[in-house]
């Protein structure tokens, strides 16, 4: 999954993929993720409740440096 990520050219599209590897989130879930200082905040789940997912130490210069502004259906075409 690292060597797909290498090969990918789109910045954002590369630290998603990282961000999947090393948080077992979802596509949805990634882009929609809020950064805070517990970890990635997902919002309200199906739920009710917050969802917070640690961030992997190997992917925290991504989560503070990249923000993800692209839609699913830009990531799928990247």
């Amino acid at each position: 999954m690292l060597q797909i990520a290498r090969a990918c050219k789109h910045r954002e599209v590369r630290a998603a993929i990282r961000t999947a590897f090393y948080s077992s989130m979802r596509r949805g879930e990634i882009l929609m993720a809020k950064v805070s200082r517990q970890g990635y905040s997902l919002g309200d789940t199906k739920n009710g409740r917050q969802r917070i997912i640690p961030i992997h130490p190997h992917v925290a210069v991504l989560a503070r440096r990249v923000r993800f502004t692209l839609t699913v259906k830009q990531f799928e075409e990247a």
